[in-house]
């Protein structure tokens, strides 16, 4: 795995940045959990990172504060949105509980309240030209 992939997903915050198909970027912080080769991400269903991704799967990746200020280099990556089986879900969903505590408990609140999918994104380094 390349050194700066690992030390993004490590990271609390990244800038994920996906592509518009007039190929406009648009950056997004998001909350990061990984494995041993894989970054994830959760976001909304309906997200337009989500919509981004499946028209095209290469994005960027950078530490950035929670704001979403870039402090880091840039990785090029792969991005995949997963249809997950419960298990393997609420797995990775373990790993956003664990890492981000309370936090993630009232952003999973307000998603139930708010009637919400969530959808889980897996970044994998790639070096893509």
């Amino acid at each position: 795995m390349n050194e700066l992939f690992k030390k993004i997903i490590d990271s609390n915050t990244i800038n994920l940045t996906t592509f518009k198909k007039s190929g406009v970027e648009v950056h997004t912080p998001v909350w990061v959990v990984n494995d041993e080769e894989y970054g994830y991400v959760r976001t909304y269903s309906s997200s337009g990172k989500v919509k981004r991704i499946m028209n095209n799967y290469k994005v960027t990746l950078a530490i950035c504060t929670s704001s979403g200020k870039v402090i880091g280099n840039k990785v090029s990556a792969k991005a995949e949105i997963l249809e997950l089986d419960k298990q393997k879900y609420t797995e990775i969903n373990k790993k956003f509980r664990s890492k981000y505590h309370i936090i993630y408990f009232i952003i999973t609140l307000m998603r139930k309240i708010n009637h919400t999918n969530s959808t889980i994104i897996r970044l994998k380094y790639k070096d893509i030209k």
